[in-house]
């Protein structure tokens, strides 16, 4: 059995002659070499592998075979660790009963699995690869694969670098990475070609925008083991959703990316006084994409006054008028920019930082103890929570009536809030029962409403209406309503017991 510890990243097809000359010119080199790979990758009819977490391929090159088992791994931001077996087989089908015994599951039928499994997909690339030698008998392997996946008459492109670790520090992937990083239009990969295959297998349905996760902390968790989970989490979430963004331009998907950062923000700020400061900057990083991606917001409300037209026009003489004007300002420019951003060197080099800052665990310093990390996390999410608390009733005090302007700018904070509660909610409500979030939920909505009226309101000034009067009462009235739902709601809110108390 071997780990195997590779970087992946995903590659401009325009710069794959490009890339390749470049490595070849690296002086590390001490071999090279150009094969062609097809790959047949199996699995029980109800997928029982793929539960497991489990990729099983055979492997044909010259005419020889090899079986392939990977069982479940992590993946942090494009750094994957999976164990992996190998085993030379005759013919293109795979034999269970070669693997040793002890990797399956002890209740697993291995007849029935071996019985049943059959063909799924299969990729079929062009791989390109190199071995660089550095001190210390360090060895990385690099390969660039160009080709596609394929089921049925469905087929996906390959075009991809992966660098595995054959000997040294994971350090060595991340240098190599970086340099790689500045000079072409690459960016860290997620998605293994089995889990692309596997999607191209139920019809390669049109990715949508992946929601912030529920975690599951326990008391048992340290705060550094805390620190990772949120960390690696949040940095998923951002790569998922920008892959989404990258398939289908989802507004949607980008709000997400937005969340991503957001959090990323927040766990700078959960671990500040417990871990040293300057090792936290890296995240404090995402504020300079966040403030790229303001925008994302008013075109949410853009997309949903145009779907839900009814909802927001209904008694609005002019609404065809307004809904032209709304379909107008569309926000390609915007999307074309935030895909540069996302794909920009200096964003691919911030995520593979991140990357290497959690791998690497950067934040531990080099001779000196740090026992506030090997604590339970329990009375850092106390902390953290009470702040969030706090810091929404700053600025939706109690005793105070509030505007519309107001419960705009306090849509971050919410969201803030709630994303600390999806983190550490679990540690003291094991089911995720309390009624607790509902009210903030409340609030936030209520100010999102808000915001879309006001961005509504904006659209519709330039613009002659036959009733502007009724227009702007309606508005009002609207205005109104919410303000009072977020005013009870947030009496409600602060009034209610915290469950981590």
């Amino acid at each position: 059995m071997d780990t195997e510890i590779e970087l992946k990243l995903l590659v401009d097809p325009n710069d794959l002659l490009a890339l390749s000359n470049w490595m070849q010119q690296r002086p590390q080199v001490i071999k090279n070499y150009q094969r062609q790979l097809g790959n047949i990758y199996f699995d029980t009819p109800d997928r029982r592998l793929r539960q497991l977490d489990c990729g099983l391929r055979v492997r044909t090159v010259d005419d020889r075979s090899e079986q392939t088992l990977k069982t479940a791994g992590k993946v942090i931001g494009g750094l994957h660790a999976r164990p992996e077996y190998n085993i030379p087989i005759d013919g293109r089908r795979p034999d269970l009963f070669l693997f040793e015994r002890d990797i399956w599951p002890d209740d697993l039928e291995l007849n029935n699995l071996q019985d049943a499994l059959i063909s799924q997909f299969t990729t079929n690339f062009t791989r390109q690869t190199w071995l660089l030698s550095y001190s210390d008998d360090a060895i990385v392997e690099v390969v660039l694969d160009h080709g596609e996946i394929c089921s049925g008459d469905r087929c996906v492109p390959i075009c991809e670098m992966e660098m595995e670790l054959v000997k040294g520090p994971p350090s060595l992937l991340f240098k190599l990475a970086r340099k790689v990083c500045k000079k072409f239009d690459v960016r860290p990969g997620q998605a293994s070609k089995a889990a692309r295959g596997y999607s191209l297998l139920d019809g390669a349905p049109d990715p949508t925008a992946e929601q912030l996760p529920l975690l599951s902390l326990t008391s048992s968790h340290t705060v550094e083991q805390a620190l990772i989970e949120l960390s690696s989490a949040a940095l998923r979430h951002l790569q998922l959703n920008q892959d989404v963004f990258f398939a289908n331009r989802s507004i949607q998907a980008l709000q997400e990316v937005r969340h991503g950062l957001l959090w990323m923000l927040q766990i700078r700020h959960y671990f500040n006084e417990v871990v040293d400061e300057a090792s936290l900057n890296l995240l404090a990083n995402a504020k300079i994409w966040l403030v790229k991606l303001q925008w994302v917001a008013d075109a949410l409300y853009r997309e949903q006054i145009i779907e839900q037209k009814d909802q927001y026009m209904k008694r609005l003489e002019d609404k065809k008028k307004v809904r032209k004007v709304l379909k107008d300002n569309d926000e390609t420019t915007n999307s074309n920019l935030a895909s540069a951003l996302l794909t920009s060197r200096d964003y691919s080099q911030w995520l593979l930082q991140l990357s290497e800052w959690l791998s690497c665990q950067q934040w531990r310093l080099e001779g000196q103890p740090q026992p506030e990390l090997d604590e339970s996390v329990t009375k850092l999410a106390q902390r953290v929570l009470d702040h969030s608390k706090n810091y929404v009733a700053e600025r939706f005090p109690a005793e105070q009536s509030l505007n519309s302007a107001d419960c705009a700018k306090g849509c971050e904070r919410l969201e803030r809030a709630l994303l600390s509660g999806n983190c550490f909610r679990r540690l003291f409500d094991p089911d995720a029962e309390s009624a607790y979030r509902g009210p903030w939920q409340d609030m936030l909505h209520g100010c999102q409403e808000l915001a879309l009226l006001d961005y509504l309101q904006r659209t519709a000034k330039g613009i002659e209406l036959k009733d502007g009067d009724a227009f702007e009462r309606w508005i009002m009235r609207k205005r109104q309503s919410w303000l009072e739902l977020v005013d009870q709601s947030k009496q409600v809110a602060l009034a209610m017991e915290p469950y981590w108390r």
